[in-house]
């Protein structure tokens, strides 16, 4: 259960970065014939995160420390070049926030926007 939050930055942008993860999170799951995709919220005073799970795939652990670098792929290349994480990571970091990855092979892959408090957005 989420909880909501008002985002105040670029909507534009917003929407791309989650149509990325949305669109990765399915080709994941569709991948492995398995799984589900879920996104969730947490308010709290510490700032606000929106979090983007599928339990498809999962990323192995020694692409994790790549992932947001440009053209950073592990897919065909009829399948992505590379560019949406460091996308994700450019917006994220624009409006103070970030995005981190937590994952477990085989079983599933968060991605995390944590959004900065009311007093510290740009």
């Amino acid at each position: 259960r989420g909880e909501d939050f008002t985002y105040y930055g670029p909507k534009l942008l917003m929407v791309h970065v989650l149509f990325n993860l949305l669109k990765n999170a399915l080709q994941s799951t569709q991948a492995a014939g398995k799984g589900n995709v879920m996104i969730s919220t947490c308010a709290d005073d510490s700032g606000d995160t929106v979090v983007v799970r599928d339990t498809g795939l999962g990323i192995r652990p020694e692409r994790i420390r790549n992932i947001f670098e440009q053209f950073s792929t592990s897919k065909a290349p009829d399948q992505g070049t590379g560019i949406g994480l460091s996308f994700c990571r450019i917006v994220m970091e624009s409006i103070g926030g970030q995005i981190e990855c937590r994952s477990r092979y085989g079983e599933y892959t968060d991605f995390i926007l944590a959004f900065p408090g009311k007093e510290n957005e740009k």
